[in-house]
């Protein structure tokens, strides 16, 4: 639902900045939330990366209030697109970047011109752009497209953040471009996203070029392999899984880059490969039920169960952690370029089923124990009941 209370163009009132940020209205995805998945999920992230706290989170639900300037912060805060634009504005800074290139680009945002369409900087043979609105709002994807996986250059002047008034969203401009770069480290690839506060030494040079191998990759198969999973006999059909738009613009560009590595390290970079102990997982669902992005997929007939995984769709929010009665959910550390970028689902759990003898629930045949959690759960004594 379009949020009413947003002012027609973000205008930024504290400190007397007058100049907005052109974009238009955003809308509202609230059944998108990480909390109204899950109660302890406790994501605050478009909260606390409001510069102007005009996002408040009550009782699962995200509320917008007339304080919002429309930087776009939030947008690239939230891993699961709560906050949606029909028509982005830096598709704008896309186009006007062209490809292939080797050149050293230099973005600022509206609110550091001098005069229109210009800004201070200590570069020096770059081409300068302008940005439809703050530098926080572009997200990794953004950042890698823009530096032409890692051909070229690509510099954020941050300068002026220091002084303006919604300064706050700096962190967001920081953590974009070091997933980003973190990214390009995975595959063996020198920084291609710099700061101007941070990585401009005075009267040094911008750091020497060094592009990356491009090769055309194919779109990843999209075919349903079910005999090759062991799940040729399950007649459910797989959901549709959803796929942040970051995300959506990421897989290509990691697709590209040649030669990847054998293993690609996840820490800091909003991915996890999700494992499953078969002897523990007791084919509940739970998991599946709650995963916000349909990248765990649960099938079963009366007899036979199986757990999917689709890496390119998981955001690493751990719900699917938190809600498994069983502790049969763990985290990999790694992943593979073939996982992360197929969609094909990769097989997490596969087993007989046998049905509780208190409820009639199936369970797996595996399972160390005989009853399902909910028959188990009643069992305890009262005061061992949370």
């Amino acid at each position: 639902m379009p949020i009413n209370q947003t002012p027609e163009a973000g205008e930024v009132k504290k400190g007397r900045v007058a100049r907005p940020f052109l974009v238009e209205r955003f809308s509202l995805r609230a059944d998108r939330c990480l909390n109204g998945w899950h109660r302890n999920a406790n994501c605050s992230r478009c909260a606390d990366g409001c510069p102007v706290a005009a996002i408040t989170l009550a009782d699962g639900n995200v509320r917008v209030s007339e304080a919002c300037v429309l930087c776009g912060v939030c947008l690239r805060a939230c891993p699961t697109e709560v906050f949606v634009e029909a028509s982005p504005p830096e598709a704008y800074l896309l186009q006007r970047i062209n490809r292939p290139h080797q050149d050293i680009w230099e973005l600022a945002c509206p609110l550091a011109q001098e005069k229109k369409g210009t800004f201070p900087s200590q570069l020096t043979q770059v081409n300068r752009l302008i940005a439809p609105r703050c530098l926080g709002a572009l997200g990794p994807s953004h950042l890698l497209e823009m530096s032409d996986q890692g051909a070229g250059q690509l510099w954020l002047n941050d300068a002026a953040c220091a002084a303006c008034p919604i300064s706050h969203a700096h962190e967001q401009i920081i953590s974009s471009a070091a997933e980003a770069n973190g990214w390009l480290t995975a595959f063996g690839r020198p920084p291609a996203i710099f700061l101007t506060s941070q990585d401009l030494a005075d009267d040094a040079p911008p750091p020497q070029l060094q592009p990356a191998i491009r090769v055309e990759a194919s779109h990843p198969r999209r075919a349903f392999f079910r005999k090759a999973l062991g799940l040729e006999r399950l007649g459910t059909a797989v959901k549709a899984t959803y796929i942040p738009r970051d995300r959506q613009r990421l897989l290509p560009i990691l697709a590209s880059l040649k030669p990847a590595p054998e293993q690609i390290p996840l820490a800091g970079l909003g991915v996890a490969q999700v494992q499953v102990d078969d002897q523990l997982c007791s084919a509940c669902n739970l998991c599946g039920r709650t995963c916000p992005t349909g990248a765990l997929q649960f099938l079963a007939d009366e007899e036979i169960f199986g757990l999917l995984f689709i890496a390119g769709s998981c955001i690493g929010c751990g719900i699917c952690a938190m809600i498994c009665p069983e502790t049969a959910v763990t985290f990999s550390r790694t992943i593979t370029l073939d996982n992360l970028i197929s969609t094909t689902p990769r097989r997490l759990a596969l087993g007989n089923l046998k049905k509780c003898p208190d409820c009639q629930a199936a369970l797996s045949a595996a399972s160390i124990h005989e009853k399902c959690f909910v028959c188990r759960a009643r069992e305890r004594p009262s005061f061992l009941k949370p």
